[in-house]
Formats: C-alpha cells, structure tokens, sequence
C-alpha cells in the first residue's frame, strides 16, 4: 500500500523485509530452549536393511502442519461442515505465532531464508489473527452461552433487517448471477474450504495463479466442487444447495458484485472495496465512516463494526454460526447502495 506499486518485484522486495524483520524477532527470542534434534529408536529390522532412523517431529512443527493443513470452513464453520474441531487445541492463532518464532530457530543454513520467508508469512498472519481478535473482543464482550452482542441502537436495525430475510438474503445473493459472480463464487467456496497455505492472502477478489494450481494437482474433490456450484450459479446454492459454506459464499458474492461495481475492480480492485474483513483478505480500507463486516475465525463470530477517528474499531453487534452471518450479512447490507 505503501509503494503503490503493484508489481512482482515490489511484493517480493516486500516479503524480503518482512523475512528480516521476522529474524530481528527471532534472534531477539530466548534460546536456551534450543533442542537437539531426536531420532526414533533404531530396530534390528532398521539395521539389516540398513534403513535410517526418522527424525522425531518437534511439537511446534506439528502445530504449524495442523494449521497449515486445516481450512477456515474447518475453523468458523465446524458444527456446520459436520467436523469436530475444538478452536482451544494447540492451532489457535496465539500458538500458531509462537510455533513460528520457535521453529525458526531450527532454520537449515542452506536454505534458511526460503524457510523463513515461510514462517515469517504464518507469523504475521496468526499475529494478526490474534490482534483482532484482542481488539474486537475489547470493543464488544461476547458473551459465553451465545456468542452474540448488540448495541442498543442496532437492536431496532437489526429487527428491520430480520424480516423478510429470506427474501433480503436472495436479493443480495441474486447480484452474483453472472459469468464474474460465478467466477467469485468459485473462488469464495475455494477460500473457505482449501487448507489455509494453500489460499494464502491475497488483495483481490478471485484465487492467485499458485493457489488454482495447487488446487488443481492436490484438492481436485474440492476444485470440482466448487466449480460446480458455481456453474449453478448463486441462486441455486442459496435456494437449494445443502452445503452452507457454499450458501456464506453465493452471499458473500452478491456483496462483492455491487461493491465492485464494474467487471474491472472484480478481476483487479481491492476485495469487497476493504469493508469486509476475512483471513483470506488484505485489502486498502476504507474511510472511518464506512460500515464493515468483519470473521473472527478463533472466536467464530462475524462482526458489524465501524472504524473510528483514533484507529479503535466500534462494534455495533456480532455473532457467530451460520444464522449469526446471515443477521451480520443483513445488517452490513443496509449500509449498501444497492
């Protein structure tokens, strides 16, 4: 955002400094912890064959893996996709960041800086997880049994928004019955259910070039999946679709569509015009005075909320699950010129 360039180049003498800045924080970190490495026990079967003991997995490496392998669907939307997943074990954002500080510390000499580059990009991330997280939590308590909250000036707002909502949703959801809604679709559905490294973070709305091909050659049930939801078309999965996922990504669509305005800014301009807050996002934001929608995967909640003049964001209601999206969708939505 600072260079205002955006050009390979640019991104990778940015990904460069932040590298560096990461090893700063390593090498600031505490190592008297440092670990040698430990080996499986040798077998008699292991010597006449003349097999070589594996290394035994460190535990912060296990955690990255776990959060490297697991999807923001998998996260936000566990009951819903009929997983079990306890966001309290060991892949919380907090953990993740702290794994990364760790392991950096292993980093082979040969390959050292690609090693870091890596990690450097899950610290960030997971650090950044973790401050909004810290933030929102700040700004509006959500209270334990339902994982909701309400401003009383939203009370009324949101008894608008919730009648007819069926209706309102469709409406929304019906923007994104195009060849670009389908292709925003596509890639919703891809970023909510692809493993979290293998969508990254991107500035726009459709999936980068290294994402699709690795969907391609390891997440073909997936890709196909999403390929035919989209080829329903938006519609559909509001109406009939049975997957919910794909339900939050054909509104989710229709959002992008008229935020986006023209074709151009689908392919090319800044994600849902910055005033909408997910993992999988890093967009220029708007001004103090616009309305947004914000996931906060740890807690599993959705977010309305406004940015105020001193930086300190003002959440006006949240809650989580998938009834908790469509109420925050609906409620974001009337700040929409539609």
């Amino acid at each position: 955002m600072n260079a205002e360039v955006e050009t390979h180049e640019t991104q990778e003498l940015l990904k460069t400094t932040t590298t560096l800045i990461f090893s700063l924080l390593v090498l600031c970190e505490d190592n008297s912890e440092l670990m040698c490495e430990e080996f499986e026990e040798v077998t008699e079967e292991m010597k006449i064959t003349k097999q070589q003991p594996k290394r035994i997995q460190r535990d912060d490496e296990n955690v990255i893996r776990a959060w490297k392998s697991t999807s923001l669907a998998q996260i936000t939307f566990s009951e819903e996709c009929g997983a079990s997943f306890d966001m309290n074990c060991d892949i919380q954002d907090t953990s993740v960041s702290r794994a990364a500080l760790r392991e950096a510390k292993y980093c082979d000499t040969f390959a050292a800086m690609s090693s870091l580059r890596e990690l450097a990009a899950i610290f960030f991330k997971c650090s950044s997880a973790a401050m909004m997280r810290s933030v929102m939590s700040n700004a509006a308590p959500v209270a334990q049994d339902t994982l909701s909250f309400l401003t009383l000036d939203t009370v009324g707002m949101l008894n608008d928004a919730n009648s007819l909502q069926t209706e309102k949703l469709a409406a929304l959801v019906s923007a994104a019955e195009s060849e670009a809604g389908q292709a925003v679709l596509r890639d919703m559905i891809l970023s909510f259910k692809l493993p979290s490294n293998v969508v990254g973070v991107r500035r726009t709305l459709l999936l980068p070039r290294e994402a699709n091909l690795e969907a391609t050659r390891n997440h073909t049930d997936i890709l196909n999946s999403a390929h035919e939801a989209a080829m329903r078309g938006a519609e559909y999965s509001w109406e009939s679709d049975t997957d919910q996922i794909h339900k939050v990504a054909a509104v989710l669509s229709g959002i992008a569509i008229i935020l986006a305005e023209t074709p151009e800014k689908v392919r090319k301009g800044d994600a849902f015009a910055g005033r909408i807050t997910v993992p999988f996002i890093e967009a220029k934001p708007p001004s103090e005075h616009f309305t947004r929608l914000g996931l906060v995967p740890s807690t599993k909640t959705w977010c309305v909320y406004k940015v105020q003049a001193n930086g300190a964001p003002k959440v006006q209601a949240s809650k989580g699950g998938f009834d908790g999206f469509c109420e925050m969708a609906l409620l974001f939505s009337r700040s929409l010129t539609v």
